[in-house]
């Protein structure tokens, strides 16, 4: 059963975020592709649900971490219309969408019995990929350096290149800060689909389709964050 903040609790949470910069905290609501949300689980039973329109084929990923992974989250996508479409009791759910309309994120508690706070992170790779709090990603070139900063543990970062069916590509991603911080790359083809990955730094691909790839950056455990050049 879903019960609300109290006021007291929702203008405290926003005074710390104006002097932090925290992510932003409330109960649940919208969530839109590139933005980082601050959420809490405040007791035995309890969860927050979001919500973001996506069209068929959009490729989503929703990742929901608490501190120091003191809490391992359940995560729960519903289609438009309520039915379950996938569910994870990890950390990170990637998900090609299978119809328009609204969608509905649920993050509770899997042990369902530690009060805790949780930061969530969502990206349509086929819409908006960076936000004014936290512009990194975008399109990067051949050849072309870019520094980053996984700002939060829940933190994604999308870059996006063009590329021909044939072309091999090589991408590198160095962290240049942060304590244990261990950054790694997931690559999409067009259209979303498979990824993917390499945890060594390095990911040398042969490109099975032409078009507008996308090369998401995180930590690996999402318990880290740091800096890092791709």
């Amino acid at each position: 059963m879903r019960r609300h903040p109290s006021l007291v609790l929702t203008l405290l949470v926003s005074l710390v975020f104006v002097f932090v910069h925290v992510p932003e905290a409330r109960a649940g609501g919208p969530i839109a592709s590139g933005s980082t949300v601050a959420g809490n689980l405040t007791g035995p039973g309890y969860s927050e649900t979001w919500t973001f329109s996506g069209t068929i084929g959009d490729h989503v990923v929703f990742t929901a971490m608490t501190p120091a992974g003191a809490v391992n989250t359940t995560i729960t996508l519903k289609a438009p219309g309520g039915s379950i479409a996938t569910s994870t009791s990890g950390h990170r759910l990637d998900f090609q969408l299978t119809g328009s309309g609204t969608w509905t994120i649920v993050v509770d508690d899997l042990t369902a019995g530690v009060p805790t706070s949780y930061e969530a992170t969502l990206i349509d790779l086929s819409g908006t990929l960076t936000s004014g709090g936290d512009p990194d990603g975008g399109p990067i070139a051949s050849n072309q350096i870019l520094a980053g900063t996984t700002n939060g543990l829940s933190d994604l970062d999308a870059f996006t290149f063009t590329g021909a069916i044939g072309d091999r590509v090589a991408l590198t991603l160095v962290p240049t800060s942060g304590a244990s911080y261990a950054p790694i790359i997931y690559l999409y083809p067009p259209g979303g689909g498979s990824y993917v990955t390499a945890t060594s730094g390095r990911l040398d691909y042969q490109l099975a389709a032409s078009g507008t790839f996308v090369a998401v950056v995180q930590e690996q455990s999402l318990l880290h964050t740091g800096t890092y050049s791709v």
